[in-house]
Order: structure tokens, then C-alpha cells, then sequence
């Protein structure tokens, strides 16, 4: 896969306003973090400077964004993360899933592992049949249009360390 810089990995809840409205109205408090219970909304360090610190982000390694769950939203006080209907929040992209094709058992070990696409709940990986110097066999493919960058996909690989599937923030959607 292409290198990824940091700010690429930086995912803000869906719902959250565009970045500078964002940091003029999110006063810190963690009530979405509290609110998230896959516990992936984490606060933020030096990554988006000190004009971020202890803005929350999602960490989809620690857990992803439930298809389900808009808690995050009706808990900001400011409305910095907008109450989302769960039949809008559903559609809200906030990043897509990259395949690292390295370090996918998939991909470089060629053992079949479904775990991201059974654990996608927008159909957004698909296995097809690809041939590499080693075989031909089934490997995922991310669908970027169907994928929210929910990171449920990346919560639940099994690759040790790092996940070989990783949320971007290409294509999130942040409207005011």
C-alpha cells in the first residue's frame, strides 16, 4: 500500500463539523467519548497541534463507529458533532478502509480470513479471485463508494499489531 501520513489516520466522529468550526466549538468535555461504547471516540494528543488537544477522534483499532449507535452526537453540548438520525448517520462517510496487501493473511500469507467482510456491516469488502506470483484464491477488495470508514473492519483484524486494514479520512463528508 501507498504511504500514509498521520493526517490521514485522523478520523472525527460522524456528524462532526467541518475542521475549523470544529475546534471553535468543541469545548473538550468528552461527553461523546463517554457516550461511544466501542470506546473508539479517544481524545486526540499533539496530531491536529495544541489548538486540538482532547478533541476526540475514532481510534478504530481500540473499537469502531456502530452502524446503529448516534450517541456521540446527542451528547456534544455545542453541537460540534451533529445529532445525526440514525437513517442519515448510517450514510455519513468519515473515512474509507485501505488494505495493507503485506501484511494481509489474505493476501501474503494466502489463507483465507473473511473476518472484515463478515464484520462489515456496509457490504464495503468483497472477495474476488486474484492470482499473485503465489496463487489464486480469494481476497478481499474494499468497495470505497459503499465504505463509511466505520472501522469496524479494522477493529477486528486479526493481524497482530497494526491491522492490515486501516480507516483513512479519504472522502469523509463534514458539513456544518
Amino acid at each position: 500500500a501507498a504511504a500514509m501520513n498521520l493526517e490521514g489516520r485522523f478520523i472525527r466522529p460522524p456528524g462532526s463539523l467541518p475542521e475549523a468550526e470544529f475546534l471553535g466549538s468543541c469545548i473538550r468535555c468528552g461527553a461523546c467519548m463517554k457516550a461511544c461504547k466501542t470506546y473508539g471516540l479517544q481524545p486526540a494528543n499533539f496530531e491536529k497541534g495544541i489548538e486540538g488537544l482532547q478533541t476526540p477522534h475514532l481510534v478504530p483499532r481500540v473499537g469502531g463507529c456502530e452502524e446503529k449507535c448516534n450517541m456521540c452526537g446527542f451528547a456534544c453540548p455545542t453541537k460540534a458533532i451533529r445529532e445525526l438520525p440514525l437513517e442519515e448517520k448510517q450514510f455519513v462517510k468519515i473515512g474509507t478502509a485501505v488494505i495493507d496487501n503485506s501484511r494481509c493473511v489474505a493476501w501474503a500469507a494466502d489463507k483465507l480470513c473473511l473476518i472484515c467482510d463478515e464484520i462489515c456491516p456496509y457490504d464495503a469488502i468483497e472477495f474476488r479471485i486474484v492470482t499473485t506470483p503465489l496463487s489464486t484464491m480469494k481476497r478481499p477488495i474494499v468497495l470505497a463508494d459503499k465504505c463509511t470508514g466505520c472501522g469496524l473492519c479494522e477493529t477486528k483484524c486479526p493481524t497482530i499489531g497494526r491491522a492490515a486494514i486501516e480507516v483513512y479520512s479519504l472522502g469523509e463528508e463534514r458539513k456544518s
